[in-house]
C-alpha cells in the first residue's frame, strides 16, 4: 500500500481520480482579498482608514486653518505626514493598491520638507507653509486618483 500525498485545498478524490474544483483552478481575480475572504486594503476598514488617513488629515487641516506658527505646524504635520506615508506604504505592500505606491513616498518626502522648513533648517520663504500645504493637497489628490485611472485599483489584478 503506497502512501498518497495530501490533496490540495479545493480538490476531492472521486473513484480513484482527483477532481479539482473550479475555484481552485481559477487565479484570484482580486488580490486585495485575503485568504479569509476579507479585504486586505487598509482603506476599506473603518478603524484603519480613520487612524491612517482621516485623523491625520483632519489634524493637518485644522493646524493649517488656525495658523499656529511654523514650529507647531511642523510638530503636527511631520508626524501626520509620516503616518499617511506609513499607511500608504504598508497598504502598497499588503494589497498592491496602485495609488499607494505613489502617495506613500510623496507623503514621506513632504514630511521631510515640513521638518526641514518648520524647524528652520531650510527656508522656503515667508509663504513656505502655504507652498507646502498647496503641494501636499494637489500632489496628494493627483497621486491618489490619476494612477488608478491609468492602471486600475490594484497592481496584478486584471481589469
Amino acid at each position: 500500500m503506497s502512501e498518497q500525498a495530501p490533496l490540495a485545498i479545493g480538490t476531492m478524490k472521486t473513484q480513484g481520480r482527483v477532481n479539482v474544483s473550479r475555484a481552485a483552478t481559477m487565479e484570484a481575480k482580486d488580490e486585495s482579498i485575503g485568504e479569509t475572504g476579507k479585504p486586505m486594503d487598509f482603506t476599506t476598514g473603518p478603524v484603519s482608514s480613520f487612524l491612517f488617513w482621516k485623523f491625520p488629515t483632519v489634524l493637518m487641516v485644522g493646524v493649517a486653518i488656525f495658523d499656529v506658527g511654523p514650529r507647531i505646524q511642523a510638530l503636527v504635520w511631520v508626524p501626520c505626514l509620516a503616518v499617511l506615508a506609513f499607511g500608504c506604504i504598508a497598504n502598497a505592500v499588503r494589497c498592491r493598491r496602485v495609488h499607494c505606491f505613489f502617495t506613500g513616498p510623496f507623503f514621506l518626502a513632504m514630511s521631510v520638507v515640513s521638518l526641514l522648513h518648520g524647524f528652520g533648517f531650510v527656508s522656503l520663504g515667508d509663504n513656505g507653509w502655504s507652498w507646502i500645504e498647496l503641494i501636499t493637497l494637489t500632489g496628494g489628490l493627483t497621486l491618489a486618483y490619476l494612477p488608478e485611472l491609468a492602471w486600475g485599483r490594484y497592481f496584478g489584478v486584471e481589469r
